[in-house]
């Protein structure tokens, strides 16, 4: 194939070989500056942050070109390497094959699986399947560091303290550096109304979080 190969290998889980269609589409992880606008000057630029690194990578399942199980059997190993299943959350995913030389061994989360043509055999199973993956960068939340907190009580009284949110902070990442507890984020929506807000998703910056 013109893009060759790439093999995912997940933390759990069954490893799998891919056929590039094309070679990955990658961006993020360079840049990070923000434009401010000032009356009669030109912008000014702050670097906010590195933005996300993002892989996409338009793939072919062949049983021909890659022999071994059947191709139906691959697309739930493939899936299963973005859903959570019994465990609190997916694995982690190992990238090798042809991609950037920088990119090996780097490990990423699946944040997106569609499926493309496929090609029957005479039985009616797949012969084919074209596949898109979506992945971003892998950083584990156990590298902030819990914070001690001294007991917001007083004389049976409870003591709130507000927080704002800092960029990229998830509901997860504040109950882990706040209160030392990444499970705890279950109080931070009952505490703030928060009841249905996923627990991983980025909070706008600046937002308040009430803590008791």
């Amino acid at each position: 194939m013109a893009g060759g190969r790439v093999k995912l290998t997940p933390s759990r889980g069954t490893a799998l070989t891919l056929l590039l269609l094309a070679p990955p589409e990658r961006s993020g992880g360079v840049g990070g500056w923000v434009a401010s606008e000032r009356a009669l000057r030109p912008p000014a630029k702050w670097f906010k942050g590195v933005p996300d690194d993002t892989m996409s990578l338009d793939c072919l399942l062949d049983i021909d070109a890659v022999g071994g199980p059947p191709i139906e059997r691959r697309l739930r190993v493939l899936r299963n390497m973005g859903i959570a299943g019994d465990a609190e959350e997916p694995p982690t995913i190992r990238v090798d094959g042809d991609i950037w030389d920088s990119d090996q061994g780097l490990h990423w989360v699946m944040t997106g699986l569609s499926l493309g043509d496929r090609l029957f055999n005479g039985d009616g199973t797949l012969r084919r399947q074209g596949v898109k993956v979506d992945l971003e960068r892998y950083s584990p939340l156990d590298t902030i560091k819990p914070l001690r907190i001294r007991s917001t009580r007083r004389g049976g009284q409870r003591r709130r303290r507000v927080v704002r949110t800092n960029s990229g902070d998830t509901l997860r990442a504040v109950a882990l550096r706040e209160l030392g507890d990444a499970t705890r984020w279950k109080d931070l929506q009952r505490w703030n109304k928060l009841e249905g807000v996923d627990p991983d998703a980025r909070l706008r910056t600046g937002t308040t979080v009430t803590i008791r």
